[in-house]
């Protein structure tokens, strides 16, 4: 079992999407106390960690959560940021790739093709993979 990034009290770590109400930070003016990882949401604590990857799977969930919701925004353009950032966590996201083949441009729908593209080659090659190592 692999250990998980622990927080030092030195090392500042801030992410948040522009839009959004919530972060996940360390050693920052809005975290309480030094060598942590807290998920924060309009100030408040939502989690708080040593480790790394606990406080990062939460903060996804709520990544997750935010852009679904914009994906019906009235903006084009939140839901084509909606979209890709759904795609990026989840490259077969029905609704993600929806919006991109309703509101992309030209380039928008060629940049998913690859990257559906590429889902399969990787997708047809883990399949053969195991299928080798079950041989």
């Amino acid at each position: 079992m692999t250990e998980g990034i622990t927080c030092s009290r030195w090392a500042r770590y801030c992410r948040r999407l522009q839009s959004g109400d919530f972060s996940l930070e360390a050693n920052t003016e809005a975290a309480p106390e030094t060598g942590q990882f807290y998920l924060l949401r309009a100030g408040e604590v939502l989690l708080r960690s040593e480790d790394f990857q606990t406080v990062q799977v939460a903060y996804q969930g709520l990544c997750r959560e935010h852009w679904e919701r914009h994906l019906i925004s009235e903006s084009a353009s939140q839901r084509m940021t909606s979209a890709w950032g759904l795609l990026g966590m989840e490259p077969a996201h029905r609704a993600a790739t929806a919006v991109i083949e309703q509101d992309g441009s030209v380039d928008d729908v060629a940049r998913l093709a690859r990257l559906i593209g590429r889902r399969r080659s990787l997708d047809r090659r883990a399949a053969l993979h195991a299928r080798r190592a079950r041989s």
